[in-house]
């Protein structure tokens, strides 16, 4: 498994620059991450009220390593400039920003800008790791300041079965099936001998897997899969679809493999059937395609931390039929000044034959 994400659960205070990210446990390695550091505004003190303001002028902060604060102005009678509330504090100012007044027909108001404790606001994953079976820990070191905190999250493939009870009766081997364990694609098919499963032979490690999926077999009697016609083999396959037979209920009929020359599939081998089918299944080939890279073209503003990243390729549908709109690519963000400054493609997943949405979710405050 790889690490997908980290989320920071505290961010501590007194940071003065961004400190390192480490991760340790989990059974894996590789792992690399930096985080980012930043307050908001939290007050705005009046030093001078100025003279001749008719309205309330506008107020505009800048500099401080952040961007989104916004406050607005009173001003009283005799025209000063008595009080700022502040409306928006903004994200990712590591010192206090300059104030300033504009408008309002006066003039010789000054402010001054406080923030909160500069605490690290989100971690972007800048390299998954491998062979992780739990998440890691995730510590902070230096940067000035103390008490950060969070976790990681771990996603993979199966990366092999045991049997640990057999049965008896098999008279063929069983259709073997994986559920659950947040994961989706695993695929394999049973040895039997003397009527009991011997062994699973793993096909596809699926990806997504954040636990060990649960197995099940089952057992072929009456009609099953025979083999599979290729009507249309086409084109430019450099590797070998996966294939996906399905019975009328939309639960796996059988377990396949492909094989493709010339960039065109040219036949289907059936390694296990389940039995029972009143009709025959459909057959469907994912298509290639994986996600390599996302462009951001408009970064937003005052997000705190990492947003996550969603990429959508249902259409916003809920009934999904991944063997046609592709699944299981995962990213992840970073942010600078409080607008997404970049994505990371942890896994590029399969099946996209056209470009996902993509999507931010913020994690907090």
């Amino acid at each position: 498994m790889i690490v997908t994400g980290v989320m920071v659960t505290n961010g501590g205070s007194g940071y003065t620059s961004a400190p390192s990210v480490s991760f340790s446990g989990g059974g894996g390695s590789g792992a690399a991450a930096t985080a980012f550091i930043g307050a908001e505004v939290t007050g705005v003190t009046v030093g001078v009220g100025g003279s001749g303001y008719t309205s309330a002028p506008s107020v505009g902060f800048s500099g401080g390593g952040g961007s989104g604060a916004a406050a607005t102005a009173t001003v009283s009678g005799d025209g000063m400039v008595t009080g700022v509330t502040v409306t928006n504090g903004g994200s990712g100012y590591t010192s206090a920003p300059s104030v300033s007044f504009s408008s309002g027909g006066g003039t010789g108001a000054t402010a001054t800008a406080s923030i909160g404790a500069v605490r690290v606001e989100g971690v972007g994953l800048t390299f998954p790791g491998s062979g992780y079976t739990s998440a890691p820990s995730v510590s902070f070191s230096g940067g000035g300041g103390t008490g950060a905190t969070a976790t990681a999250s771990v996603a993979g493939s199966v990366t092999g079965v045991m049997v640990t009870n057999g049965g008896s009766g098999y008279l063929s081997a069983p259709l073997v099936s994986f559920s659950g364990g947040g994961g989706d694609g695993a695929g394999g098919y049973a040895t039997v001998s003397g009527g009991a499963v011997t062994d699973v032979t793993l096909v596809n490690g699926g990806i997504g897997y954040t636990t060990a999926p649960s197995v099940s077999f089952t057992a072929q009697s009456g009609n099953v899969v025979t083999g599979v016609t290729i009507t249309n083999g086409g084109i430019g396959y450099t590797s070998a679809p996966r294939v996906r037979v399905r019975g009328v209920d939309g639960v796996a009929a059988a377990e396949v493999t492909a094989t493709i020359s010339g960039g065109a599939v040219t036949g289907v081998t059936i390694l296990a059937s389940r039995g029972g089918l009143t009709s025959a299944p459909s057959v469907t080939f994912e298509a290639p395609g994986r996600v390599t890279g996302v462009t951001v073209t408009n970064g937003g503003s005052g997000y705190m931390s990492a947003p996550s990243v969603s990429l959508d390729s249902s259409g916003g549908s809920s009934v999904v039929d991944f063997s046609v709109v592709g699944y299981g690519a995962r990213a992840t963000a970073t942010v600078s000044g409080g607008a997404v400054t970049g994505v990371t493609v942890t896994d590029g997943g399969r099946g996209y034959a056209t470009a996902p949405r993509v999507v931010f979710f913020r994690r907090g405050p």
